[in-house]
């Protein structure tokens, strides 16, 4: 509530302030034509125009309740200049009136509708002026006058209204779009959340368990315990409610730095699949510098490529082939094994999707794999540098 009342007081006071602005200089232009214009009368005035200026500016200050009085006061005063001092210019004087009281008058008076008993001070201003533009008028016009001034300031009350009413509607939409927006960013999160997790158990302890499914055919028996070990370690730390951005994502994640020499991360997947009984071969640059997030990326996808080629293609031997230019790193992984039939993959499958696509989409890189039955497989990674 206090967010909507202060949206409502700030904007019937800049409200306020822009229609009595508009008022006051309606009634000066009016002024400025003859016979008055020009005129002694003219000038004593403009020092009442002044401190109603005054006033006006200071609507948003603290005790803005004064300053209304004062510009109310001001306008009264300019009013019996004109009667008193220029009771000859009754046509000029009665415009200069209407405009006064009104326009400006009214607009200023808009400004105390949201505070207490604002309503019923604004309608004793607008009587008060009301009263003394009767007295200002010609008894001509006197009663057209009074109609005027009462019409303007309903006008300004009615429209005073409006707007204070719109603006709590108008909060709780903004509200409504924030939580709205707050509980979409924490589904992503939580999804992206669950998507890791899952990417992480996939190369972990499904990787191990894939192996001791087949007896570890291929692998030592001390690289069997120690991915186990390591494997061990992840679930107690999960079961911990560890965060998982705290969580190896398996045994060869490198330390963070701000740039990372890739060579110096390539040793550790080649020690890993050469324990895991799969030999690499590798090609083409050795060193290269990539930002820590974007090779924990590029290497989690090569490491995955390697690992379904161990587990799926039926052969011993994969290539891997590194190169770069100016923006971008790419790995070519590469075997002779006995390929698939890409529409055949089952949607399920986390293994390229999240562990390979997914993780090279979350710093802007691509994955594009190539296989036919009997013609291996090609997986090309592209990273940003």
């Amino acid at each position: 509530m206090d967010q909507i009342q202060g949206k409502r007081v700030r904007l019937l006071r800049q409200t306020a302030r822009l229609w009595a602005a508009g008022g006051l200089l309606a009634t000066v232009a009016v002024l400025s034509t003859p016979p008055i214009g020009g005129s002694l009368v003219y000038w004593l005035l403009l020092p009442l125009f002044a401190v109603g200026a005054l006033c006006i500016v200071n609507l948003h200050a603290r005790g803005m309740p004064g300053w209304i009085a004062g510009f109310v006061a001001s306008t009264i005063a300019i009013a019996l200049v004109l009667v008193l001092a220029a009771p000859g210019a009754t046509e000029v004087g009665g415009f200069a009136v209407l405009a006064l009281f009104g326009g400006a008058v009214p607009g200023a008076l808009i400004a105390l509708l949201p505070e207490r008993l604002g309503a019923l001070w604004f309608w004793i201003g607008v009587l008060l002026v009301t009263a003394a533009g009767a007295f200002a008028d010609g008894p001509a016009v006197r009663v057209l006058g009074i109609a005027l001034l009462l019409l303007g300031g309903l006008v300004a009350f009615a429209i005073g209204l409006v707007l204070a009413s719109s603006i709590p509607p108008a909060v709780r939409q903004i509200a409504e779009v924030g939580r709205a927006h707050r509980a979409e960013r924490r589904a992503s999160e939580l999804e992206a959340q669950r998507r890791q997790s899952a990417r992480l158990l996939h190369d972990t302890v499904l990787a191990t368990l894939t192996l001791l499914a087949h007896s570890g055919r291929g692998t030592s028996e001390e690289a069997l315990r120690e991915q186990a070990r390591n494997d061990a370690h992840l679930l107690r730390l999960l079961r911990l409610g560890e965060p998982l951005f705290t969580l190896p994502e398996a045994a060869y994640r490198p330390e963070p730095v701000e740039e990372t020499s890739i060579g110096t991360t390539l040793d550790s997947v080649k020690q890993r699949f050469d324990q895991l009984g799969l030999d690499v071969a590798w090609h083409g640059a050795g060193r290269l510098l990539l930002p820590p997030g974007v090779l924990d990326a590029f290497l989690f996808a090569i490491s995955e490529c390697l690992e379904n080629v161990r587990r799926h293609s039926g052969v011993r031997l994969a290539h891997v082939t590194i190169t770069e230019d100016e923006h971008t790193v790419r790995a070519m992984i590469t075997d002779a094994g006995k390929g698939f039939q890409l529409d055949e993959v089952e949607h399920e499958r986390l293994g390229l999707k999240e562990s390979v696509i997914a993780r090279l989409s979350e710093v802007g890189g691509s994955a594009r794999l190539f296989s036919s039955p009997g013609a291996g497989t090609t997986v090309l990674l592209e990273a940003p540098r």
